[in-house]
């Protein structure tokens, strides 16, 4: 997945707790999510826009006496559903763990929509399916080149899984 998604159902995930100025949704992003997926303010309205396009955003105009109108973004039902599938579904490729992954973990302990440890585990239930299907291309295997190259992902869903259940050991010891 894009980090652009990543991002839109970061926005979606802030919204779900309730209405936001533009401005807030951004000063989210950059006090609490900056390290994970830093996203300037322009990247912000325009996340926004498009998301209101796909009708998973709404936007009110909030005149102001003196001021420029401020707008209030929420999100709607069709956003709602969009963002409870996507943090239930556990990401697909190793790659998506850094950004997507960590997003879904992100918003699941800031809305409380899914319970953190069940994506855990079907994460690493995930991995652990393709490990199994890796291992036994890896048998098979008589090239030295490709042996090498599964050796290398079978190392790397094993640190995966790895720091999942010490995520998932820490996050038990958090909320004790």
């Amino acid at each position: 997945m894009s980090i652009k998604k990543s991002q839109e159902y970061m926005i979606l995930g802030l919204l779900f707790n309730g209405p936001m100025y533009g401005y807030e949704v951004h000063h989210y992003f950059k006090t609490k999510l900056d390290r994970l997926l830093y996203t300037g303010i322009s990247q912000v309205y325009a996340l926004l826009k498009g998301l209101e396009k796909k009708d998973m955003v709404r936007c009110k105009t909030e005149i102001q006496e003196n001021r420029p109108p401020k707008k209030i973004y929420s999100i709607t039902p069709h956003g709602k559903n969009s963002l409870i599938k996507w943090l239930r579904t556990p990401v697909k490729n190793i790659r998506d763990l850094r950004v997507e992954f960590l997003s879904k973990l992100f918003l699941i302990k800031e809305t409380k929509i899914y319970k953190v440890y069940e994506l855990i585990d079907q994460e690493i239930e995930l991995l652990e399916k393709k490990s199994d299907k890796i291992k036994k291309v890896e048998i098979a295997s008589k090239n030295d080149f490709e042996h090498l190259v599964l050796k290398f992902r079978l190392s790397q869903i094993d640190a995966a899984i790895n720091w999942l259940k010490e995520s998932e050991k820490y996050l038990k010891g958090v909320s004790q």
